[in-house]
């Protein structure tokens, strides 16, 4: 209650001080705070490089010689304070293309390369590629009531690169899936949709469930659409309205 309190009004430097009090060790206080604020500012780095976003971290993670603020400033970024105008109420969100919902299904976009709808807004996760231009990104939801997985991978590429590997691309992809012994490939074809040609893949993995994987490539971008659970839900009407919901912005 006493970070509360102090995260409310807006003190961050009371707040390192609380947390500095709690009598935990040094290597418990580096894995905890330190070393993950370096992760942190490594991937907000690489995020905000190439469009404006709202990320939100733990208060603790802030203030300090270590903290993301100074990190941040350490990396060349300039750091500045908003502060409240002691206004309680919530903003009111104008519309956003990332935050676009349909019958409660939330419409996740690429940065205007394509959009998908998802059950729910999913969860990203944004890593490097030593074969691609670009990072690589997961945006991920897991329907507990259904048990049901919705995974969306997308990467760039140069074109010419990726028109020469895109059949070997989605080959390599379903035997990594398939490496383990107690893992199957169900069916492998081509396909025609109305966003244009795919591959798609059924695989039955080691614990009886099936993902249901299918990959679009177009000009430099390859997508990775992919749904997991029991054979009734990657068949299910949900499952297809996920993937038959994908298109690329024109």
């Amino acid at each position: 209650e006493s970070m509360i309190r102090m995260y409310a009004a807006q003190n961050l430097d009371s707040l390192a001080v609380l947390v500095n009090e709690y009598d935990t060790t040094e290597a418990f206080n580096s894995a905890l705070i330190v070393e993950r604020n370096k992760v942190m500012t490594q991937r907000i780095g690489i995020i905000v490089s190439s469009e404006a976003v709202f990320i939100g971290i733990g208060a603790a993670h802030l203030p300090g010689r270590n903290g993301v603020i100074e990190l941040l400033r350490l990396q060349g970024f300039e750091v500045s304070p908003v502060y409240s105008n002691g206004n309680t109420e919530a903003p009111k969100l104008s519309g956003s293309k990332r935050m676009k919902t349909e019958n409660n299904w939330y419409q996740y976009d690429d940065g205007g390369a394509f959009k998908v709808m998802m059950p729910s807004q999913p969860m990203m996760k944004y890593d490097t590629l030593k074969t691609a231009s670009d990072r690589i990104i997961t945006a991920t939801y897991i329907d507990t009531a259904s048990a049901q997985l919705f995974v969306v991978n997308s990467f760039t590429a140069s074109a010419k690169s990726l028109e020469k590997q895109k059949g070997q691309y989605f080959d390599d992809l379903i035997s990594k899936l398939t490496k383990d012994k107690n893992s199957k490939l169900i069916y492998k074809k081509k396909i025609e949709t109305p966003s244009g040609e795919a591959m798609e893949a059924e695989v039955k993995m080691m614990l009886g469930q099936i993902l249901r994987i299918r990959v679009y490539t177009k000009d430099n971008k390859a997508v990775q659409l992919m749904t997991g659970g029991n054979k009734k839900v990657v068949e299910s009407e949900r499952a297809g309205k996920f993937f038959d919901s994908f298109s690329f912005i024109k």
